[in-house]
């Protein structure tokens, strides 16, 4: 079986997608927690390993770079430029643990921090209130974040297209294709990419 590469006009073009999406900073950690929560099989008790999280998905710098990692996730309408900029500061040195009760990850977890590794649970139907808190009642553009989370991710496949990547995504982050977190959450059809957009890797 072939092994396939998105190309670069393609990931390019999915990260102008999800800048363009209003989707708060502090999604990069609910993301964490869901992909805990399916390898634990739980929705308590759950560690939050952020730092091991952003060097799987967001680096995109070399070791020792003053930005290594980017999350594009925003949901300022204004000098968006700037407000990335704080974010990928905040991302790099903010243990979410300390975030403030108002912050809108707080409204969709509890964190328990007696203990020296801080615990988390995610409340019940959690998806629904990440879809307010977090994305202003949109839907995420799965496409499209799929694409920029798995840049550099070979596919194994025949037949590469939208779905290859979002199965990929669905496979990793413990979600059913079409089950009502995902639908809930996220949109499909948002990209085109088809098999055009992958380039063969050797």
């Amino acid at each position: 079986m072939a092994q396939y590469t998105l190309q670069p006009e393609t990931i390019q073009r999915s990260l102008q997608r999800l800048l363009n999406q209003p989707i708060h900073h502090t999604f990069v950690y609910y993301l964490s927690l869901q992909q805990q929560s399916a390898i634990d099989k739980s929705s308590s008790n759950l560690p939050l390993p952020y730092q091991k999280f952003l060097e799987s998905y967001f680096r995109i710098g070399n070791p020792g770079s003053s930005t290594p990692y980017f999350v594009p996730f925003t949901d300022s309408k204004e000098n968006i430029e700037q407000e990335l900029s704080i974010v990928q500061d905040e991302i790099y040195s903010l243990d979410p643990s300390t975030l403030p009760t108002s912050s809108p990850l707080m409204k969709i977890a509890t964190v328990d921090t007696k203990d020296s590794e801080p615990k988390w649970e995610l409340m019940k139907e959690h998806w629904k209130v990440a879809s307010h808190e977090l994305c202003s009642g949109n839907k995420v553009p799965i496409e499209s974040l799929s694409a920029y989370l798995f840049r550099d991710y070979a596919f194994k496949t025949d037949n590469p297209s939208a779905v290859t990547v979002v199965r990929t995504f669905t496979n990793e982050f413990g979600y059913e294709l079409g089950g009502k977190a995902f639908s809930h959450l996220y949109q499909t059809g948002d990209s085109n990419i088809s098999e055009g957009c992958f380039e063969e890797y050797e």
